[in-house]
């Protein structure tokens, strides 16, 4: 009958540890954490066994689960001592009947099919709070739109990396709001296992009392009601110390989640500086970009200015050197005709010769030489003339020409 009481107890603590509770509560401790807590567990049971010489309850074995904990468990009711004058020494002979075996018959059964409906309805409400856990994350507030949506792609590293730091924020907003869904929905897992076994326990000793023969010793009872008392405030203490610890990492937690949005705000800030700081550049250098359009415009025009001036250029040079020629042809049949107007000047004066040689033969026509020298003194006086104006014009015709030269020299040195 032991036997069946602690597999019955071990299927019991069981199906609380790993039907009942969630499966994101059973590595929920640290290790650092489930080591303390294990610790506070045995010193606490310890001194409860050296105060009333019993072993702890099997629902102390709870407590080993990584289950949180919050607030005192509900007091159990008394059940009635067993018959005899010593107080039992462990949880299985507290609820052994003498003379019966123990959790036999009927009763038993009915216990444990009440226990396992009561652990299935348990299952089938932690199954509707996970589907409730999964259909709550769609239903999350619309994510708020970020700066980097509205900035201009000018500049797409820090946009990637402004972007990336607002992801990053957000994420850390949502996986704190997740933490503390997780944390109340836990709280409420504990609630309802801890209600679960509570009421588990009552039906057993209930089923246990409604055999148990009416003589009870009142001295053994008050004792084993008073271990009952201490377990229950070590049970209470515990649970207490589980709630102070968890309440300790869920400040941390909160901490760290502050700090980390705050570094991560002041990062946003700093890009969002830099960025504003970009744009002032930015318009900087568009207004240095458009003034140097303006220049090479500027210079662009007056490039074909100076192309316009350049062909005119080209053009009075091809009229200057149209005017060289012709001067120079001019100038050609200037020298044919002072030529001319030479070998006329040497003929008359072989003819002058040849009349002062004939004056002395002709000295009876001597009047009319003279007057025929006369004459031709005259048009000698105005051919000379002539020819000196044509030196003089010559020369000025030479004169220009050099200018002409000198002009057209200097015009290819400036090109």
């Amino acid at each position: 009958m032991e036997r069946k009481q602690r597999d019955f107890h071990q299927r019991l603590e069981s199906m609380a540890r790993n039907d009942c509770a969630p499966q994101g509560n059973r590595n929920y401790l640290s290790d650092k954490f489930a080591k303390e807590l294990r610790r506070a567990r045995d010193a606490s049971t310890k001194n409860t066994q050296n105060r009333c010489g019993t072993l702890t309850l099997p629902c102390a074995q709870v407590l080993k689960s990584n289950i949180p904990y919050e607030g005192p468990s509900k007091p159990t009711p008394m059940s009635h001592q067993p018959r005899g004058d010593c107080p039992p020494t462990s949880p299985k002979a507290k609820y052994k009947k003498h003379g019966e075996p123990q959790c036999g018959g009927g009763g038993h059964r009915a216990g444990r099919s009440l226990v396992q409906s009561r652990v299935s309805d348990h299952r089938s409400s932690c199954d509707e709070d996970a589907v409730d856990h999964v259909t709550e994350s769609p239903s999350r507030p619309r994510r708020r739109p970020m700066l980097s949506e509205n900035l201009p792609p000018y500049d797409s590293k820090r946009t990637n990396s402004l972007e990336e730091l607002e992801e990053k924020v957000e994420f850390l907003n949502t996986h704190a709001q997740q933490l503390l869904k997780q944390v109340k929905r836990e709280q409420n897992d504990r609630e309802r296992l801890t209600e679960l076994y509570d009421e588990a326990l009552d039906e057993v000793r209930r089923l246990r009392e409604r055999d148990r023969p009416p003589g009870q010793d009142l001295e053994a009872r008050v004792r084993r009601l008073e271990c009952e008392r201490d377990e229950a405030f070590a049970k209470v203490r515990t649970a207490q110390v589980d709630n102070e610890e968890l309440k300790m990492k869920l400040e941390r937690i909160g901490e760290e989640n502050q700090r980390d949005r705050q570094r991560w705000a002041d990062k946003v800030n700093a890009l969002e500086h830099r960025l504003h700081t970009t744009d002032a550049d930015r318009d900087e250098l568009s207004r240095r970009h458009n003034h140097s359009l303006e220049v090479l415009s500027k210079m662009e025009l007056q490039q074909e200015e100076q192309k316009a001036r350049l062909t005119s250029l080209e053009d009075q040079k091809q009229d200057h050197l149209k005017q060289i020629e012709n001067l120079g042809c001019f100038v050609k049949d200037l020298e044919l005709t002072t030529k001319q107007l030479h070998e006329k000047v040497d003929e008359k004066r072989h003819e002058v010769h040849q009349l002062t040689e004939r004056m002395t033969e002709v000295e009876d026509i001597i009047v009319k030489v003279d007057q025929h020298m006369q004459r031709e003194k005259d048009r000698f006086i105005q051919m000379q003339n002539d020819a000196y104006q044509a030196q003089v014009r010559n020369q000025e015709v030479r004169t220009e020409l050099r200018k002409a030269m000198r002009k057209k020299s200097s015009s290819r040195n400036c090109d």
